[in-house]
């Protein structure tokens, strides 16, 4: 029964990446344009898209167990602390970049709690 359940709460995070991946591939300007009321330079819009993009590849490469929950969140720390690391730099970006810090510790977060019901270390 463990197994199941584990399935499915990996399922379910690897679902909700799947979707935010589509959404930002798809709906760049929209997906701004929610959060901070004004449109995307082109810069930023490729930025969405290419996240929306590794977004998608990694929950494919999650349910496929090529990677697992562990490795996904890492990549998550990794993209969260780049995030931090802009924000600092560029005030210009800052607001967006505590966004992407935000949503990529929350799946962070999500990914390591599924590896700890695998029983990874």
């Amino acid at each position: 029964m463990k197994n199941a359940r584990t399935a499915s709460r990996r399922d379910a995070i690897e679902a909700f990446r799947m979707a935010w991946g589509l959404w930002e591939l798809l709906a760049a300007d929209r997906t701004f344009a929610c959060l901070f009321h004004e449109s995307p330079d082109r810069r930023t819009r490729a930025a969405i898209r290419t996240l929306g993009t590794r977004h998608l590849l990694q929950a494919i490469l999650t349910n496929r167990a090529v990677i697992s929950s562990r490795t996904g969140g890492s990549v998550d720390l990794l993209h969260a602390a780049s995030m931090v690391l802009l924000a600092a730099v560029n005030g210009r970006r800052r607001a967006p970049a505590m966004v992407g810090a935000s949503v990529a510790l929350l799946f962070a977060a999500a990914e390591f709690k599924a590896a700890s019901f695998q029983g990874l270390p």
